[in-house]
């Protein structure tokens, strides 16, 4: 975000996740409730309605390695939405840094981006409710 932050305040303890959205049906638009400064995701989302899933690299604060995480999208069977359910270490951000695209999910369930230097595809399949 540089030094300009959305509205919405940090993330206490209690919350787990990336960020939490309100949807606003009079204005068909969500607000940011909060976030978690921690994890910084990259690029453009994808969203997987399927396995209820966002798809996104990103470099946590104070490392120089590339993570892919996987988030639920929306709360169900009383679990949060916006709760990391993976967080995959790639490489260093010379390698797997991605170029503000969105992650593409395969048929056969793996993962590409293109990186700064190729192409990266994950193929470890993670559990999702």
């Amino acid at each position: 975000y540089g030094k300009e932050r959305p509205s919405g305040r940090i993330a206490d303890a209690s919350e787990k996740g990336v960020v939490a959205v309100t949807w606003l049906p009079a204005k068909q638009n969500w607000e940011l409730a909060w976030e978690n400064p921690n994890v910084q995701m990259n690029g453009i989302t994808t969203i997987s309605t399927g396995s209820n899933m966002v798809y996104s690299s990103g470099v946590e604060e104070g490392s120089r390695t590339v993570y892919m995480y996987g988030v639920r999208f929306k709360g169900i069977k009383g679990k949060p939405g916006g709760e990391v359910i993976f967080r995959k270490p790639l490489g260093p951000d010379a390698l797997f840094l991605d170029q503000g695209n969105n992650t593409l999910i395969n048929d056969d369930g793996s993962l590409i981006y293109s990186s700064t230097r190729g192409v990266v595809r994950i193929f470890e399949r993670h559990q999702t409710e």
